[in-house]
C-alpha cells in the first residue's frame, strides 16, 4: 500500500530538499506539499487519515507549527509528526524547541542545517513504520550512548536526536542538563541514585530551572516528589538565610489545596525540596478529556482561590498558574503544586522569555504584564484565575485564536469575552479579574471568595 507524507513548510527550498530525497530514497511514498494556511482552512481541507506522516516547520510565517499540532493532535486519525526547524542547533532557543516538540508527542525534531541522508532515512523509516505497524531497522536501532540517559525517554528518540545533533552534549542539554545532578544517570537507571536520605527512582522533567524526580525516603520508603535546584548559598548568604526562613515556614503548611512540603535541605551546590507525591490527573487533562459540570467548575475555582488567598497572605505568588499545575488529590479536591517565588532564587523567569519562544499552551494562561515584560505581583495570579474560571465555565480558554502570537495579543489588547449566556452571574467576576491593568482588577483573592460566596448563597450559581 502506498504511503503518504504531508509536508507543511513555508520555505520552497527546504521542501525541495526533502522532496528530492524522498523521490530518490522512497519512490513509492507520495509526498504532498502545503504552504501554511489558516487553522480553519487546514481543518476543513485535510483528511488526516490520508497521511502516514506529517512533516511540519515549527515556524509557519506568522503562525506556529507547535500550535497546529496542539490543535489537531486529538483527532484519532492524526499521523505521527516530525518537526522541522531552520534554527541553528547551537542557538539559545534550540533546546526549548526540541523539548516542546517531544512534549507534543513528536517522533523527532530535525534541524535543517544539520540534516544529512542518514538522518533523514532513519527518521522517516521509523516514523512511517508507526502507522503501518512494521518494524524497521531504524526503529530497532539503539545507540550504545543511550546508556547515558534516563529510562523515561524513548530510546529511538534519543538515538535520532544524537544523529541530528552529531554530538552527545546537545542531547544532554535537551535532557535538562542532568550532568549537573548530584548523582549519575547510570545510578538512576540502576535504581541506585541516592541524595539527602532519598532514593531517586525516576525523572519527571524540568520547569523554571527546577528538576523534578520521584523517589522514596530511605527511612520509611514512602514515595515523594523530589525537586532539585542548582544553588550555591555562598553566592548570596542573605538570600540563603531568607530561603531557609521561607522553607521552614512552608513546611508547617497543611492547606488542603496547596501541595504539602515534607523536607528541605541545602548544600553548597543544590537545594533539595521534598513534597507529597500526587498521582491524580491534572485539571488540564480533565478539561480536555471529559470537561466539567458548572457545579464542579464553581467548586474547583473556589478551591483555587482558597489556595491563592493563603499564598498571597504569606507574601508569595503562584507565578506560573495554569491548569497544568493544578492536580487532583482526590476526585474533586484540587491542589496547587507549583509556586515559584521563594525569595529571589525561585522568582519566575516568565518575564525574560521572548514572545517568539512561547508555546501555545503557555500563552493561554499569561497575564498582560508578564507578556509585556513588566514587573508583576499577586494580581497577575488573579488575572490568570479569571482565565481559568472562564475556561472551566466555557470549556475553552477565553482567547483561543489558533496561533501563539494572536493569543498573546488578545491578552494584552482584546476585550474580555463574555460567557455564552451574556447575563450569567459570573461574567462580572470574570471581567473584574481579567482587567488588563492590574490596578483596575479585583485586588485580592479574599474579595473574589466573598463575591463567589454571595452568588452561591443567593442561589445564582451552584457548587458541589
Amino acid at each position: 500500500m502506498t504511503q503518504s507524507i504531508l509536508m507543511i513548510d513555508p520555505m520552497y527550498q527546504h521542501r525541495q530538499v526533502i522532496r528530492r530525497f524522498i523521490d530518490r530514497t522512497y519512490p513509492e511514498v507520495r509526498l504532498v506539499e502545503r504552504v501554511p494556511t489558516s487553522f480553519d482552512q487546514v481543518a476543513s481541507s485535510v483528511q488526516w487519515a490520508d497521511y502516514d506522516l506529517l512533516l511540519i516547520d515549527n515556524q509557519l510565517g506568522n503562525e506556529d507549527g507547535f500550535s497546529w499540532v496542539e490543535r489537531f493532535k486529538s483527532d484519532q486519525n492524526f499521523p505521527p509528526v516530525i518537526f522541522l526547524s531552520s534554527t541553528d542547533v547551537d542557538s539559545t532557543g534550540a533546546n526549548k524547541q526540541v523539548e516542546t516538540g517531544l512534549r507534543l508527542g513528536a517522533q523527532g525534531f530535525l534541524f535543517k542545517k544539520h540534516m544529512n541522508t542518514d538522518v533523514l532515512s532513519d527518521y522517516l523509516s521509523e516514523a512511517l513504520s508507526i502507522r503501518t505497524g512494521r518494524l524497521t531497522k531504524a526503529a530497532l536501532r539503539v545507540s550504545s550512548a543511550n546508556d547515558e540517559f534516563p529510562p523515561t525517554v524513548a530510546k529511538p528518540k534519543l538515538s535520532a536526536m544524537k544523529d541530528t545533533y552529531h554530538e552527545v552534549q546537545h542531547a544532554k542539554a535537551l535532557l535538562h542538563g542532568h550532568g549537573h545532578w548530584p548523582f549519575s544517570v547510570q545510578d538512576l537507571q540502576a535504581g541506585q541514585a541516592e541524595y539527602g536520605g532519598y532514593r531517586i527512582t525516576s525523572y519527571l522533567g524540568r520547569r523554571d530551572g527546577i528538576f523534578t524526580f520521584v523517589g522514596q525516603s530511605l527511612s520509611d520508603e514512602k514515595t515523594y516528589a523530589i525537586k532539585l535546584i542548582e544553588h550555591d548559598p555562598t553566592d548570596n548568604p542573605s538570600l540563603a538565610n531568607q530561603l531557609k526562613r521561607d522553607f521552614d515556614r512552608i513546611l508547617d503548611w497543611r492547606h488542603p489545596h496547596i501541595v504539602h512540603w515534607i523536607d528541605y535541605q541545602q548544600d553548597n551546590e543544590h537545594l533539595l525540596i521534598v513534597q507529597e507525591f500526587i498521582q491524580g490527573e491534572k485539571l488540564s487533562h480533565r478539561l480536555r478529556k471529559t470537561g466539567v459540570t458548572r457545579a464542579q467548575a464553581v467548586t474547583y475555582f473556589k478551591q483555587i482561590m482558597q489556595a491563592l488567598s493563603h499564598l498571597h497572605k504569606e507574601g508569595m505568588k503562584a507565578g506560573g498558574l495554569s491548569p497544568e499545575n493544578l492536580l487532583f488529590r482526590s476526585y474533586d479536591e484540587l491542589v496547587l503544586t507549583h509556586f515559584n517565588n521563594l525569595g529571589e532564587l525561585l522568582e519566575s523567569p516568565q518575564t525574560t522569555i521572548p514572545q517568539s519562544q512561547r508555546t501555545y499552551p503557555e500563552a493561554l494562561y499569561l497575564s498582560p504584564e508578564v507578556i509585556q515584560g513588566r514587573s508583576f505581583d499577586h494580581r497577575s495570579d488573579l488575572y490568570i484565575a479569571g482565565v481559568i474560571l472562564y475556561s472551566l465555565m466555557a470549556g475553552r480558554p477565553p482567547y483561543d485564536e489558533g496561533t501563539t502570537k494572536a493569543v498573546l495579543t488578545d491578552h494584552v489588547a482584546s476585550p474580555v469575552p463574555l460567557l455564552q449566556e451574556r447575563k450569567h452571574p459570573l461574567n462580572n467576576l470574570i471581567q473584574g479579574l481579567m482587567e488588563k491593568t492590574p490596578g483596575k482588577r479585583i485586588q485580592t483573592a479574599d474579595e473574589v471568595l466573598d463575591m463567589l460566596e454571595r452568588l452561591i448563597v443567593q442561589g445564582k450559581v451552584a457548587s458541589l
